[in-house]
């Protein structure tokens, strides 16, 4: 785990995203970022599928990072 979040705390928030991408998103007032897929690119912002929240949501940059699943067993 700490390596995942030393890979997220390393990106900027000017990374492009894709429909059909995988990213972390921030969850509102918290640090907490949960699952979610890109589902629509807007002018400033993704529309992205929240699996923890199961409903669509608009996400600035600021508020996404990069999904990486790594397993260490």
């Amino acid at each position: 785990i700490d390596d995942i979040i030393s890979i997220l705390n390393k990106e900027t928030n000017t990374m492009k995203y894709e429909v059909g991408e995988e990213v972390w998103v921030k969850c509102a007032g918290t640090d907490i970022y949960a699952h979610g897929t890109v589902v629509k690119v807007n002018a400033k912002t993704y529309r992205v599928m929240n699996d923890v929240r199961e409903l669509e949501g608009n996400y600035k940059p600021t508020s996404m990072k990069k999904y990486y699943l790594e397993l260490n067993l």
